[in-house]
Formats: structure tokens, C-alpha cells, sequence
């Protein structure tokens, strides 16, 4: 079955505020029953401000502009809209690599989180509700390993992908739980079944 990639914008109609982003389903006609518009600390707070998810549909409107079967084409027409004006644009909701760079910078150095700080690692752990299938990559496994060692970890396990692994406490606390997570050890008989294979077709790339 092919994987469509659906460049899309999620637009305030209030000030016209917009996040740009890719999704990736087995949808050709996925602009006609939209279920999932992004994310990200800038266009979660944004979604705040303006009642909630339970009001999304009044606030905002969510534009497919442009459907391909390539990742690779989708990402370069995503390129050419999120360039370093579009990030130092007021109205953008995309967070930029620098941000994100500082972001991980801060967080290897121990330097105390902002505000900002905070919401990225946290949209960036707990990732897309319609993604029940996503795995948590190596590199993230790691960096949460790598990080806060002193600190009191807690097991966390996904029955849907039968993954587990350990979080610092403060962390979960902090709102950082993967999505389909939940706390405690795999059980028993979910453990000997081995992990889930990974579908391609609910694969999410975020900008």
C-alpha cells in the first residue's frame, strides 16, 4: 500500500499564526478528514489561548497544500516555506532548529529549563496521539538514558508497541511521557511476544 506525505498548514484564524508540517498516512484524500494538525510548544500554546482542543475547529483551519508519494519531495517543498525568515516571523508556530539546538544545548549542560525549554522536551516526548504504531527512536532512548543519571527513574512501558524503558520521575511529572505509555514494568506475557514491527504507513515528520 502506498504512503502519502500531506504538506499541510494549521492557521490561527484569529492573527493569522501558522505551523507547517508533514503527515504521513495511507490517505490520498486525507484534506478531507483531517486528524492531526501538528505539533509543538508554540502551536500548543497558541491552541491554549484560544479555548482548547475542544474549540480547535473554531479557531483554526487546517490546509492540505500539497500530497506526494515521496518523503523526500515533501520535505523539500516544506524547506523552501520554513526558511530563517519564515522561523524569525512572529506569526510562525514551527520551532526552529536553533531553538532546538539551544534547547538540547541547555539540557546537556544542566542549565535550568525556560519556559520554552520545558514545553519542547515535552511536545517533543509525547509526540501524535494518532501515531499508535510510532516507536521511540534509539537516539531518543539514549538521550534519556544519558540524562539527569542521578535521578529517580520510573519504568514506563507501551502495550501497543511492547516497549519499555526508564524516565526520571521529575520528567513524567514535568508532562515528558511518550504517548501510549504508561506506567510500570511490560508485563509478563506482552514481553514475550517481542516488539511490534513498526508501520511505515503511520509515519509522522514534524517541522
Amino acid at each position: 500500500m502506498a504512503t502519502f506525505y500531506h504538506l499541510f498548514k494549521t492557521t490561527c484564524i484569529h492573527d493569522g499564526s501558522a505551523f507547517f508540517g508533514i503527515h504521513g498516512n495511507d490517505d490520498p484524500m486525507w484534506d478531507q478528514n483531517v486528524d492531526y494538525v501538528g505539533r509543538g510548544p508554540k502551536l500548543f500554546k497558541k491552541i491554549d489561548q484560544y479555548g482548547g482542543k475542544a474549540n480547535f475547529k473554531f479557531n483554526f483551519r487546517v490546509e492540505v497544500l500539497f500530497t506526494t508519494t515521496s518523503l523526500a519531495e515533501a520535505e523539500r517543498h516544506i524547506k523552501t516555506i520554513l526558511t530563517p525568515a519564515t522561523y524569525a516571523d512572529p506569526l510562525c508556530l514551527n520551532v526552529s532548529p536553533e531553538e532546538m539546538a539551544e534547547t538540547n544545548r541547555q539540557s546537556n549542560l544542566g542549565v535550568p529549563k525556560s519556559e520554552l525549554h520545558k514545553q519542547v522536551i515535552a511536545t517533543s516526548l509525547v509526540g501524535n496521539n494518532n501515531a499508535l504504531g510510532a516507536v521511540a527512536s534509539e537516539e531518543k532512548k539514549q538521550a534519556i538514558s544519558d540524562t539527569r543519571t542521578n535521578a529517580k527513574l520510573k519504568w514506563i512501558h507501551n502495550p501497543e508497541t511492547r516497549e519499555e524503558l526508564q524516565l526520571p520521575a521529575d520528567e513524567i511529572a514535568e508532562g515528558g511521557m511518550l504517548t501510549g505509555f504508561v506506567l510500570g514494568r511490560l508485563p509478563k506475557h506482552l514481553k514475550e511476544m517481542g516488539p511490534v514491527p513498526h508501520d511505515p504507513n503511520k509515519k509522522i515528520v514534524d517541522y
